[in-house]
């Protein structure tokens, strides 16, 4: 049995790390110890040691976490605190399975990662798209599993990637703003309605650009926070050309109608009747006809009426989960 130092504890390291805790024994290795440059003690519930500790422990191998930093974390490793080069590897290289596979970063991986608001009302109501997700995120690249989705919906039924068109993206998706920055064709701008966190300071319901456009807007897990629903449609309408989409996802539950009640305004409330303290409705099997009410045509893509089981499982997507496609 190997005897395993983890390396590597941001955000996305501490869930792998987690995830290969609970693993070693089936998989013949140990880990003798976990690391990292920063003292996460307080932030981690297993010891965490500093690289300058290598110099006490008996290892095999040292296991960075990091897809991003592997080459810079691996010569610092060697030139830093003399680690041999082939005692350093990546954590797929413990488990040799290829069990899933995330088509943001084209990885193939042994395991997803779980992530999602721990509320009750999420499994109570059976909300798709809240709550958590076991097989969520890709260890890798740290992408969803709406992402996902929404990646395989651009890539093969809407073709947006390789078209040269206008974009608005309300709340990007980093792994999907990624990939739209690396696609020149495209007039990309993302938006969000908190400074800093995007190329536009937008409010989805005043939108800064005029009339006709944007060829396509998308806002995935937005419309769920906005309090005046009417003005935001009216603005997607307003920015959109004529033949343009609007390609959106919210969390929804397929069971009840859409249910909103401007009496619940606490924080509380919210989370115990929508699942999430920022949410302001929660939207329900009325959608389609919610939506063609605004004007639109309403198309949708779900999960499980579009891949196979064998192909959801590998993806780790939410068979019911959906993206609607909104033309005027």
């Amino acid at each position: 049995m190997k005897n395993i130092v983890v390396y590597g504890l941001g955000d996305l390291g501490r869930k792998i790390a987690k995830e290969l805790k609970d693993r070693q024994n089936k998989n013949q290795f140990r880990i003798v110890a976990f690391m990292d440059k920063q003292d996460l003690n307080a932030q981690f519930e297993f010891t965490v040691l500093k690289p300058e500790d290598l110099k006490h422990l008996q290892y095999d191998n040292i296991c960075i976490t990091s897809e991003k930093w592997f080459a810079d974390i691996s010569e610092e490793l060697q030139h830093k605190y003399g680690v041999s080069r082939d005692k350093i590897i990546h954590f797929k290289q413990l488990i040799n399975d290829e069990n899933y596979y995330c088509n943001l970063c084209n990885a193939k991986v042994p395991f997803l990662l779980e992530f999602g608001v721990d509320s009750p009302v999420f499994s109570k109501r059976k909300i798709i798209g809240g709550g958590v997700r076991k097989n969520c995120l890709c260890p890798v690249c740290g992408g969803k599993d709406r992402e996902r989705w929404l990646k395989y919906v651009l890539n093969n039924k809407i073709n947006l990637l390789d078209e040269s068109v206008t974009v608005l993206h309300f709340a990007p998706e980093k792994p999907i703003e990624n990939i739209f920055r690396n696609k020149r064709k495209l007039k990309y701008i993302t938006a969000d309605i908190e400074a800093g966190r995007a190329d536009k300071v937008e409010d989805i319901t005043h939108i800064s650009f005029p009339d006709r456009y944007f060829d396509y807007i998308i806002c995935n897990h937005v419309l769920e926070h906005v309090k005046d629903e009417n003005s935001a449609f009216m603005e997607l309408k307003r920015c959109l050309k004529e033949k343009g989409k609007v390609i959106f996802s919210v969390p929804i539950c397929w069971e009840i109608n859409t249910f909103e009640d401007g009496s619940i305004i606490t924080s509380e409330d919210r989370v115990r009747e929508y699942g999430q303290e920022d949410h302001v409705r929660l939207y329900g099997k009325d959608l389609k006809t919610r939506l063609e009410k605004f004007g639109f045509h309403v198309e949708y893509y779900q999960v499980d009426k579009v891949l196979s089981e064998e192909e959801i499982e590998m993806m780790g997507l939410i068979p019911e989960d959906t993206i609607w496609i909104l033309t005027l």
